[in-house]
């Protein structure tokens, strides 16, 4: 039996974001998903069980990595370098609105996980 290729979350969550940009929301699916992987669609199902889910913590993830990113504006002294930090941030995640599209396509009645996640 051959041995499953393991993942780690950045790149499974890398190719998410890469094949959003290029497939939007109905051209995303596990086969595309699992191809770009080098893996089986029954691996991407064991971590989650739909595209909202997966594509709902992908969100998160972003969401977080962001929030988590903008804690370092303490860093710069002056308004203009911590305006310059703040430009450098929004202008590095220029994709942004096209996953807030995204995620108004999801369907938080479909699963508990995305239903809970959507609720906070």
């Amino acid at each position: 039996m051959a041995r499953e290729r393991k993942f780690t979350l950045i790149e499974l969550f890398q190719a998410v974001k890469n094949l959003l940009l290029k497939n939007g929301y109905e051209g995303f699916t596990f086969s595309i998903l699992a191809e770009h992987l080098g893996v089986s669609r029954g691996t991407i199902y064991k971590y989650y069980a739909n595209k909202d889910e997966l594509i709902t913590a992908f969100m998160i993830h972003e969401l977080n990595a962001f929030l988590s990113e903008l804690q370092y504006i303490d860093n710069y002294q002056t308004f203009e370098d911590q305006f310059e930090f703040l430009m450098k941030q929004i202008f590095d995640r220029m994709n942004v609105h096209t996953f807030i599209e995204i995620g108004k396509q999801i369907n938080g009645k479909s699963n508990q996980r995305v239903k809970k996640i959507k609720k906070n």
